[in-house]
């Protein structure tokens, strides 16, 4: 059965936003962390290892994630909820790196890194895997390839943006204040 904006032929405009911002709300925050202020907390930890750590992280960031996605994507699937299948997901997802972000403050040694960013990637992927399926439920078919393409602007904006912030609350490490830019 089509639905109505496809019966009606008109943009999903909302859909194309939506995703784009939904991708922004979460890439930003992760860039920012990962790309940045996790190898700089790592250098503060563990300075002669960060090379071997930071690949370690990575490594076991990437399987955790992509392990969570499949599991994650498949439960989003078969959610029945009066707010939708996916908005739940997104919803604890959100809350659920939010604790993350601030726990990876807290902690001081190399393993706890590990095990936060590791329960990271299981909270970034309950967002990240209904986030994406939305553009198969919600897009119409002829529209698919265009929603697809904010998605696309949303990776090509946040990354770098990411980074950019991320970069001002990197501290001296032997003042402890921020660095100048």
């Amino acid at each position: 059965m089509e639905n109505a904006v496809e019966k009606k032929g008109k943009f999903p405009y909302r859909l194309g936003f939506g995703i784009l911002f939904g991708l922004l709300g979460w890439l930003v925050p992760y860039l920012g962390v990962n790309s940045t202020l996790l190898p700089a907390k790592i250098q503060q930890i563990a300075p002669g290892q960060k090379v071997q750590i930071v690949a370690l992280l990575a490594t076991i960031a990437m399987v955790v994630a992509t392990i969570a996605n499949i599991i994650e994507g498949a439960l989003s699937d078969r959610t029945v909820s009066r707010w939708g299948k996916r908005n739940p997901w997104i919803f604890a997802g959100m809350i659920s790196t939010l604790i993350c972000f601030y726990f990876l403050t807290k902690v001081t040694t190399i393993s706890g890194i590990i095990l936060n960013w590791s329960l990271f990637q299981v909270a970034l992927n309950m967002m990240v895997a209904p986030l994406v399926a939305f553009i198969a439920d919600k897009a119409p078919k002829k529209y698919r390839g265009s929603i697809s393409a904010f998605y696309g602007v949303g990776m090509n904006f946040g990354t770098p943006v990411g980074t950019m912030i991320a970069s001002r609350y990197i501290t001296n490490i032997n003042s402890g204040t921020r660095c100048a830019s």
